[in-house]
């Protein structure tokens, strides 16, 4: 019997949908204080998923991101204890934009948490005690009610006050990866093997070439900002079509009857 070769499945985000996806997450959860919204800048979840997609990290990897682990000075992500364990731990760099993300996310969390984001950059408040075995991973204990803690679940959904359903406004945030991943493709002359550094992949199995080389970070930081940028021009609305004047009835006003 032959079996085919499993494949996983991917599936980002095209590229059209992309301006209505960012409209979404710019609405999650905004910032409030005194019983106003501040700005227009989504919240806290809606950063943790703008900050998935332009690093393009695994969705928990994300979400326990801890301000420990990042240099806003020199626009660096450490990931001390990423899938694969801390053998995989990792370096990438942040391009400009993930960094006014992430200084907007310090002081906004002084807002949201005036007690303090308890060293998480993407908080939220613990609804019961719960074990977490990623707190566990980074030697922390295990989450408490009422406690500040790193967000839990990434996936966005609207419940119906009606019937009670819920109906998911947003995609898997692993989809956000795949998005990442393509659009390294597709900005064009990014190596394969920055590629895989960026995106935390094992080069290809037997490959030689992959051992001898060995990535600047200044060249990566060039390629996390073209990718970046590419995203956001992706991300922005599309310019809205002026009507064209009617020739035949501009014709028509401008005819003058010859008798």
């Amino acid at each position: 019997m032959h079996w085919n070769k499993e494949r996983r499945r991917q599936e980002p985000i095209p590229w059209a949908q992309l301006p209505a996806w960012h409209a979404t997450v710019a609405s999650l959860e905004p910032i409030i204080a005194n019983g106003k919204r501040i700005g227009t800048r989504p919240g806290i979840r809606g950063d943790y998923q703008l900050f998935v997609l332009l690093t393009g990290l695994r969705r928990m990897d994300a979400a326990t991101v801890r301000w420990e682990h990042v240099d806003l000075d020199e626009g660096l992500l450490h990931r001390p204890n990423p899938k694969g364990g801390t053998d995989r731990a990792f370096t990438i760099p942040l391009s400009s934009e993930c960094v006014v993300l992430l200084e907007r996310r310090k002081a906004e969390n002084r807002v949201s948490f005036t007690e303090g984001d308890a060293g998480w950059v993407f908080p939220t408040r613990a609804l019961k005690a719960k074990a977490c075995p990623l707190c566990a991973s980074l030697g922390r204990s295990a989450h408490e009610a009422g406690a500040v803690v790193h967000l839990v679940e990434g996936k966005q959904q609207r419940i119906d006050k009606d019937t009670g359903k819920a109906t998911r406004i947003l995609p898997s945030p692993h989809r956000l990866r795949d998005t990442y991943t393509s659009a390294l493709v597709e900005v064009g002359g990014i190596s394969p093997f920055v590629i895989d550094v960026l995106t935390n992949h094992r080069p290809p199995r037997g490959s030689v070439t992959a051992g001898y080389i060995d990535l600047s970070i200044e060249h990566l930081s060039e390629c996390q900002e073209r990718v970046t940028q590419f995203l956001l021009a992706k991300m922005a609305p599309p310019p809205e079509k002026t009507k064209k004047p009617n020739r035949k009835r501009a014709t028509e006003r401008h005819l003058v009857a010859v008798p």
